[in-house]
């Protein structure tokens, strides 16, 4: 008895009889990647190139988007009082804030150059590249189809190339950054704006009211060039028929196109995967700002304590008695032998390869200081909640801003210097500790207190008979 493996209608016909209608599916697949860079894609006139182009679908929406997908965090001026419980897109693009570590503070500064233009899509930026693929991969197929006299497959190209096109004609866009009216002789406070993210970070942005405004306080709108929604709707409609149309096409090509077909979807797959994996700021053009990064200064270190002075006072001497005897019995540990884990410490817990111009904070206390130390100001860290409002925070934050108007203000740089932030000398995490312990609050005395504050219920008259 001999084991035989079946392969059913190939055994007996070929490759011939495969069938492979399900292939039409592969087309259809793959909303999350195309998604993750569609609104940047839609704004390049590159939308309009006849292209093969994985999960059409998925842009064939009901709705279009009215603004740019905001980014989680608070923004919050310093000096205007402006606030936002978003973060605008570009904004938070053009200052590079995509996946700060935790606690950590960035500070850039902002300028418009003059003359250059608006912000708009980069040329042969990833997306123009897999706009070409596309292109590229439908002419193939198309020629494909030609040489083995495949009506179906060339109906299907057809359809598939030319439902790219329509997609790019109702989702087309033009970027509207709203600017300020400037009016002559009418003075404006200055734009610094603070962004808190959740994960406890901070953005701190140096830049004019105009600026502020532009990238971070006033709503990105979006310009379609299909403006009325019933013509949308309609080529939406139009565009599904293609596409119902194209799979039908395509599950009847023959099997060896379908097979090209396939492979076509899947690389395009791939390499929508990839540009989805690239940080947003390298789909956009944005040469028309200017980002100068700045940095803190670190603080001198701490003069030594006299213990620490004993210590090492000792150790020159001959060092500790005890310390030697029980060196003098101590076995080295082999090393062939894997090494023993050392315990990690706090230090341990900030990342060892860093991003340049980021400082890195082991807790919440430490970053809120730096920033506090780059505006010189308080009043929008209850503005934005960035700390509790009680009266030991309170103490603590006035103590912190004390601290940074006692030394000046450092001076501006050359044009090829980063400015500094100097950091006083002081311990923020003690003073902390030190404002909690004055406004300790005895949890006896505080229920007793609310107890006798709250004035007793007076109960409502009885109702009358004429009532």
């Amino acid at each position: 008895m001999h084991y035989r493996l079946q392969w059913n209608n190939v055994g007996e016909g070929g490759w011939a009889n495969l069938q492979l209608d399900i292939v039409g599916f592969l087309a259809i697949l793959g909303e999350g990647s195309v998604m993750a860079s569609s609104q940047v894609a839609t704004l390049s006139k590159m939308i309009y190139l006849p292209r093969l182009l994985p999960a059409p679908q998925a842009l064939l929406r009901p709705n279009r988007p009215d603004n740019l997908m905001p980014i989680s965090g608070i923004a919050t001026a310093v000096h205007s009082g402006n606030i936002r419980n978003y973060v605008n897109y570009i904004g938070h693009t053009l200052a590079d804030a995509e996946s700060l570590p935790e606690y950590s503070v960035k500070c850039v500064e902002i300028r418009r150059k003059q003359n250059v233009g608006e912000v708009k899509a980069k040329m042969f930026g990833p997306t123009h590249i897999v706009a070409i693929l596309g292109c590229f991969l439908s002419c193939i197929l198309f020629a494909m189809a030609i040489w083995q006299q495949d009506g179906m497959a060339m109906l299907a190209d057809v359809c598939f190339s030319f439902l790219s096109t329509l997609i790019g004609v109702e989702n087309k866009w033009k970027l509207n950054l709203p600017k300020r009216a400037n009016k002559p002789n009418v003075w404006t406070p200055p734009g610094d704006v603070v962004i808190r993210y959740p994960k406890g970070s901070f953005l701190v942005v140096s830049c004019s009211e105009d600026i502020a405004r532009e990238l971070y306080f006033a709503p990105e709108g979006l310009k379609y060039w299909i403006a009325t929604p019933w013509k949308y709707r309609m080529i939406s409609l139009v565009g599904t028929i293609l596409l119902m149309f194209g799979v039908i096409f395509l599950g009847n090509a023959d099997t060896y196109l379908q097979i090209a077909f396939a492979g076509s979807y899947m690389v395009l797959n791939a390499a929508y995967w990839i540009v989805a994996a690239l940080p947003q700021k390298s789909h956009w053009d944005m040469d028309c700002f200017e980002v100068k990064p700045q940095r803190f200064d670190p603080p001198p270190p701490p003069p030594p304590s006299a213990e620490d002075e004993k210590e090492v006072q000792e150790e020159k001497n001959g060092g500790f008695p005890e310390k030697q005897e029980k060196a003098k019995w101590t076995v080295a540990w082999p090393k062939w032998l894997p090494q023993k884990k050392q315990k990690p410490t706090r230090m341990d817990s900030l990342p060892k390869r860093r991003k340049q111009h980021v400082s890195y904070n082991k807790t919440f206390t430490l970053a809120l200081w730096k920033v506090i130390v780059a505006t010189r100001d308080i009043d929008w860290v209850l503005r934005s909640q960035a700390a509790p409002d009680t009266p030991a925070w309170k103490e603590w934050l006035h103590d912190a801003l004390h601290e940074v108007n006692s030394i000046p203000k450092p001076p501006e740089p050359n044009e090829h210097e980063i400015f500094t932030y100097a950091i006083p000398d002081w311990d923020p995490q003690a003073a902390l500790g030190a404002a909690m312990q004055n406004h300790k609050v005895d949890p006896e005395k505080a229920k007793l207190r609310a107890t006798t504050d709250i004035p007793p219920r007076v109960q409502p008259p009885p109702p009358t008979d004429g009532a």
